[in-house]
């Protein structure tokens, strides 16, 4: 069975990320002097937020594209599942992720929480004030495109009773609370996606893949090791007396995995005329999708 793709510290960077700089915009509110740093300042943490939760989903569903199944459904777009399951289609998977996105950019904040909550395993959440956050966004709306003068969308989208036309502010206590807000909720999503993908390491995704292509040739633990974030692979007489058995598929695929350890073990155990070019075609474009979307994933972080 094809191991999936996926890792939980490619899916924790951009949030672990963000928290560090929005904590260090909270850090430093009350050093913003002039009202335009006040306002340049909200906007850019919120956009931050935002740009946050998109990309933890993208990167969600890179990983479990079957999972945006309904959501593409609801599109009518047919014959979805062969899509995903088609190894030279990842691509065109990203784009109606990235199209999904783009979708989600106009939900209103709960329904993008929600999307995550449900990354989770059950009996985790993201606990928030909706009606706040979704204040946040819509004044930050009204900063960006209409220099803060209540709309009607505003109205509609918040609840709030304003009378159209009246400026609202931007002080540094609203920054404040509002930093809080977003940096809590991102909190907690670190928290609950570090439980719920605790399994899917570095080390788990090489094996898997080491087994998955490589199960005839030799074992994991009798070529290489994982050490944290470190793979050593330790050629030894095994691999080079196993070089005559294997097939030419069975030389490409490895030459390619080894190539993107290190060259020089590459070439050491294999040259050009080993290799078949014609051979392996789907199990080859399962390799190569594996290094296109992780090229670091044999070196150390």
């Amino acid at each position: 069975m094809r191991p999936r793709y996926f890792l939980s510290t490619d899916l924790l960077k951009p949030v672990g990320t963000a928290v560090e700089e929005l904590e260090t915009i909270r850090h430093d509110v009350n050093d913003l002097s002039k009202p335009y740093l006040i306002r340049g300042a909200f906007a850019y943490s919120f956009a931050l937020f935002e740009s946050t939760l998109k990309e933890y989903l993208k990167r969600y569903y890179l990983g479990f594209p079957e999972n945006i199944l309904t959501d593409i459904k609801k599109k009518k777009i047919e014959d979805i599942p062969d899509l995903f399951e088609s190894t030279f289609s990842y691509e065109v998977v990203e784009k109606i992720i990235v199209q999904q996105m783009r979708d989600v950019s106009s939900e209103q904040i709960h329904k993008v929480l929600q999307r995550i909550e449900a990354t989770f395993t059950s009996n985790l959440q993201i606990l928030y004030d909706g009606k706040k956050l979704q204040e946040i966004k819509e004044r930050r709306n009204l900063l960006m495109h209409s220099n803060l003068v209540v709309d009607k969308a505003y109205q509609v989208n918040t609840g709030i009773v304003s009378q159209v036309g009246d400026k609202l502010n931007i002080t540094l206590d609203y920054l404040a609370d509002s930093l809080d807000s977003i940096i809590y909720v991102l909190k907690q999503i670190n928290k609950s996606a570090s439980v719920t993908f605790a399994d899917y390491t570095k080390e788990k995704l090489i094996k898997s893949v080491w087994e998955y292509f490589f199960r005839n040739v030799l074992t994991f633990e009798q070529v290489s090791r994982v050490r944290g974030d470190c793979l050593d692979f330790y050629p030894s007489d095994r691999l080079e007396n196993r070089k005559s058995s294997l097939s030419g598929s069975e030389r490409t695929l490895l030459s390619l995995f080894l190539l993107n350890y290190n060259v020089n073990i590459s070439q050491r155990y294999y040259t050009s005329g080993d290799l078949n070019s014609q051979a392996g075609t789907f199990m080859m474009g399962e390799l190569i999708e594996l290094f296109d979307r992780y090229p670091l994933l044999l070196q150390q972080n």
